[in-house]
């Protein structure tokens, strides 16, 4: 059989997160996933306000929220994406430094 053409994989399937040397598992602290979890929480509520309000004149004929409202949970959402970005950042060098840890105690010890 004959090499295929291309070596990388599709943009839309490849795993551009992970570099070239990365482990399949590592350690994380909990605490991050714990705050990521949180962070993901506070999205799906305000994503749920956000919703409520643009259905409310139909489905309870409750007032909607004002525009700067909406505006306003939508920049909280938007800032909540943003740091669910960064502890998955810090989650990545972690992992990326007990990678390096474990390497170098297998060749200290290998």
């Amino acid at each position: 059989m004959s090499e295929p053409e291309f070596t990388q994989p599709h943009p839309l399937v490849g795993d551009t997160w992970i570099a070239d040397g990365d482990s399949d598992f590592s350690m994380v602290h909990t605490y991050r996933i714990a705050e990521t979890t949180r962070a993901a929480n506070g999205i799906k509520v305000i994503a749920r306000l956000v919703h409520n309000s643009l259905g409310q004149p139909g489905m309870s004929g409750a007032q909607p929220l004002d525009v700067l409202t909406m505006q306003h949970l939508l920049n909280a959402a938007e800032c909540l994406g943003e740091y669910i970005f960064d502890q998955m950042e810090e989650m990545r060098d972690s992992a990326s430094r007990y990678s390096n840890y474990q390497k170098q105690q297998g060749a200290a010890h290998g």
